[in-house]
């Protein structure tokens, strides 16, 4: 009987490894503010990303039949999308910082063991080689790809049975070229998408090679397939962060909602010629075509019932295109010296100093507010102005404004201030990217609720005509479209 059951061990001893099958996956949708753990300074999934990881789990579970080992990135997105699949199974999750996000740049504040546990009570376990101290540093991708590769060597060597991968979008993608590498014979390469939940299922013989690859995002809805907030792969006009050409088209605001929105000044020159306006000893002047844009945006800012204040950079290029609008719309400007051009050589930029008060006030006595302020040396006279101070400079004007005033607001600024001013609204908006020339009059909308939460409505030059579209007369709409190189010029030459 003892001979029987040592041939019978040692059978068994020499069958081989069985086969099973890996399944990556992306994390749910996350970059919405909203949903930021500031204590550990780490984003959460949204609604729909939470929707997208229930989905998953649920097609694993069920079709599937997956009832394997799940490891995950220790970041708060990954780990709460693995643990929807955790707990229909009634498991943990294996936290693993082989597969976290990539790491081009210092370590930041990550989430420690203790901190993970307190949000995923009995929900996680730490891998072998997680520490407190886990997130890496200054990883190029030649470092990346083999981390992935020496991670993923490990995980098949120290585990059984099937596994689920819960990465990064780059990080799926390292994972993808991994097991690519291990194609059995006659194995065409997989390819795919890693939209958030997306998976990517690889089947293993005995020797860890992949016999069958394959990709799907059946299980979800394709309006509920996304890349974050950067872009979904079919359009979602019910959601303006994700920068789509329609927003352009939104022009209503829900209720309770006022409008904010932001625009460079008409087009201006740096030297009198024809069709020239220097009203303001030493200031640049516009030329009648920036009357004209500003005359456009002004029509164009009444159809959107805008009821509010105007407010406007003292120099004269600006504070005419907001005087311009207030003609049109019945509003007021209020020359605001917090939106000045950012400050580039000693002394300021206009050696007069720029207009006083009073000078404006000559210049549009029905346009320019009564109780309007503004100091006779508004200008800001430091050497250099760096990035960070001037859109510091420019947040802290714009968090004043916007709780003095209940009504709807209009920015009128110059061209790196308004990026300095999108750059800010970005963030406020939780959203990744504001696209859109900054031409002359170019307008980027926005509507803000009474709690000051943002949506972003889209960028507009919809009421100029292409060929009155231009960057002050550096170039045009028009050459860009026909691939001409910017222009610099001396002296007006449109044709008006």
């Amino acid at each position: 009987m003892k001979k029987f059951i040592y041939s019978l061990l040692f059978t068994f001893m020499l069958l081989p490894l069985m086969a099973r099958t890996v399944y990556v996956t992306r994390h749910g949708q996350v970059g919405d503010r909203k949903y930021f753990d500031s204590a550990v300074r780490d984003i959460k999934l949204t609604p729909l990303g939470t929707e997208q990881a229930q989905l998953l789990a649920k097609y694993l579970t069920g079709k599937l039949k997956f009832n394997g080992t799940i490891y995950v990135s220790p970041f708060y997105r990954t780990v709460e999308t693995g643990v929807h699949t955790a707990k229909l199974l009634n498991k943990k999750v294996i936290l693993e910082p082989g597969i976290q996000e990539i790491a081009p740049q210092r370590a930041t504040r990550v989430m420690t063991l203790s901190e993970i546990e307190a949000r995923f009570p009995g929900l996680t376990i730490p891998g072998k080689t997680f520490t407190d101290k886990w997130r890496l540093s200054f990883e190029d991708n030649a470092a990346r790809q083999k981390r992935v590769g020496d991670t993923l060597n490990r995980i098949l060597s120290e585990s059984t049975g099937d596994l689920l991968l819960v990465g990064h979008g780059g990080i799926v993608g390292n994972l993808v070229l991994e097991f690519n590498k291990r194609l059995a014979p006659g194995v065409n390469k997989i390819k795919g998408i890693a939209w958030n939940c997306s998976l990517f299922t690889f089947e293993l013989n005995e020797k860890n090679e992949v016999v069958k690859a394959s990709y799907t995002t059946e299980y979800m809805p394709d309006e509920k397939v996304t890349n974050n907030f950067r872009k979904p792969k079919i359009p979602r006009p019910d959601d303006p962060r994700y920068g789509n050409k329609p927003q352009a088209t939104v022009n209503k605001l829900r209720a309770g909602e006022r409008w904010l929105l932001i625009t460079r000044h008409c087009q201006a020159t740096g030297k009198k010629g024809k069709n020239t306006f220097f009203p303001i000893e030493g200031d640049g002047g516009i030329t009648a075509l920036g009357v004209e844009q500003s005359i456009l945006l002004g029509k164009y800012i009444k159809k959107l019932n805008f009821k509010g204040t105007i407010f406007a950079s003292p120099y004269f290029r600006t504070t005419a295109t907001a005087c311009e609008i207030a003609k049109i719309t019945g509003c007021k400007v209020y020359p605001d010296a917090r939106f000045q051009e950012r400050v580039s050589r000693n002394g300021g930029n206009l050696k007069n100093g720029g207009a006083a008060l009073a000078q404006l006030k000559k210049l549009f006595p029905a346009e320019i507010a009564a109780d309007a302020q503004l100091a006779d040396n508004w200008m800001l006279k430091q050497k250099e102005e760096y990035t960070g101070t001037h859109q510091q400079r420019l947040q802290e004007a714009l968090e004043e404004i916007l709780k003095q005033q209940s009504g709807d607001i209009i920015i009128v600024s110059h061209g790196g201030a308004v990026g300095a001013l999108l750059r800010i609204m970005q963030k406020k908006c939780g959203i990744k990217n504001i696209k859109g020339t900054i031409w002359n009059c170019a307008l980027f909308k926005f509507a803000v609720d009474a709690k000051g939460n943002c949506r972003y409505l889209g960028y507009d030059i919809s009421f100029m005509p292409a060929e009155k579209v231009t960057s002050n007369l550096k170039a045009t709409l028009m050459e860009r479209n026909a691939g001409k190189k910017k222009d610099f010029r001396s002296d007006v030459d449109y044709k008006l």
